[in-house]
């Protein structure tokens, strides 16, 4: 098995603060991508394949610079064959099944000895358990399964020793704020893909700001010099921007000095949309990785395209990065898009998934929740887009430590 048979995906664990603490990676076998949501590295044998994969594939290409966290499986015999690569970096995931006995408990030793962080879900009142804690860095509580009452309740045995609360499963914003005040280190869960819609009755005025914004660069009856206008009229807008442009990441053989030398480089559109992202990013009460989210989405989308050879690529990046307006501005995403000057097809595939720029942006929206099952798009092949995967997310990577 290689890598070209491999789905890799990737949930984000977040600090209190709503920084990417560590990627979980997320495997499954193309043979499998139909029929199963159980990750490749549930099977007993494939603890050293997955590995390997993630290693061909490049830590930085993967995680960024963040945590890489893997399920082993459940074979501990296999678990000495693991290439010992910057196991610093790397967070083990021991099975929650794992029979406790003089072997398996010398394997778990062996990780921890050679720099493994390790994590373990809560085991509840499985007394034989308990044997691990002394190598375990980090245990998770599942908030689906367990509740906000059951989780105080089973804080109680972990209280007393030095571990790591990772609260898993966390559907929302509203949980993910009680469970800070709970004291929980880490948190993973899709709570930052689904808005949290507010009963407010107007946008405070710089999100109505940035949407005034979003409406005139997005709308394509705007002209040229307007869009040069409105952008050079916020100056921390048009200096990032100018920044972002000349940086490596865009790969322009020439220094770009102004507004109206970008549009000539860019296109209005491509403009429009860079300029869509920096305003979005300017928002301070949204954390970090929402605008990283929106970047992923709309790369991807342009990806797809580009792959499937579609000249209009533009078209997919704005669609992707309008669709977690929602997610930022914190009201429904048919409400937001009301006002603004968007082409019909465009607004099908917002709000209904519908055309083939529909089909792109439900394609990246599985991508991101690991629903590999729903990622296809245009007949493309499998190896094509598990590098569009990856390629989506080193660029929003590359981007991101531009901004900075």
């Amino acid at each position: 098995m290689d890598s070209h048979n491999i789905f890799v995906g990737r949930q984000p664990i977040y600090n209190p603060n709503l920084g990417v603490f560590a990627y979980e990676l997320l495997f499954r076998a193309d043979k499998d991508i139909n029929t199963s949501h159980a990750a490749i590295s549930g099977d007993s044998a494939t603890s050293q394949v997955i590995l390997n994969t993630f290693f061909e594939m490049g830590l930085e290409n993967v995680v960024g610079r963040q945590f890489a966290c893997i399920n082993l499986g459940e074979n501990y015999n296999l678990w000495k064959e693991i290439p010992l690569i910057e196991p610093e970096r790397i967070i083990l995931d021991i099975p929650q099944n794992l029979s406790v006995n003089k072997e398996s408990l010398a394997a778990v030793k062996a990780l921890k000895d050679s720099g493994y962080t390790l994590a373990l879900n809560d085991f509840g009142n499985d007394s034989s358990m308990y044997e691990l804690l002394d190598y375990i860095n980090i245990i998770r509580l599942d908030v689906l399964n367990l509740g906000l009452n059951g989780i105080k309740q089973n804080l109680k045995q972990y209280k007393k020793n030095t571990i790591s609360l990772l609260a898993d499963k966390v559907e929302n914003l509203d949980d993910f704020d009680e469970l800070v005040n709970l004291g929980f280190d880490y948190f993973q869960g899709y709570f930052l893909s689904h808005p949290k819609i507010v009963s407010s009755k107007s946008l405070p005025n710089n999100k109505l700001s940035i949407m005034n914004l979003i409406a005139t660069l997005n709308n394509e009856e705007t002209e040229v010099d307007d869009i040069e206008r409105v952008i050079d009229r916020d100056a921390q807008l048009s200096y990032k921007l100018l920044k972002l442009i000349n940086s490596a990441g865009f790969g322009l053989r020439a220094q770009v000095d102004s507004m109206r030398h970008a549009i000539t480089m860019l296109g209005k559109q491509q403009l429009a949309s860079w300029a869509s992202l920096m305003a979005l990013g300017s928002l301070n009460d949204r954390p970090p990785e929402m605008i990283h989210i929106c970047m992923i989405r709309a790369k991807t989308c342009e990806l797809l395209a580009e792959a499937a050879g579609i000249k209009t690529t533009n078209r997919y990046f704005t669609v992707g990065l309008l669709s977690a307006l929602d997610i930022i501005m914190e009201r429904k995403l048919s409400t937001i898009l009301k006002p603004l000057p968007l082409a019909e097809d465009v607004l099908n595939a917002l709000l209904n998934h519908e055309g083939i720029l529909g089909e792109a942006l439900k394609s990246a929206l599985a991508f991101e929740l690991s629903e590999w099952d729903k990622v296809c798009f245009q007949k493309l092949e499998k190896i094509q887009l598990v590098k569009i995967n990856l390629q989506a997310f080193k660029w929003a990577n590359e981007i991101a430590s531009a901004l900075k």
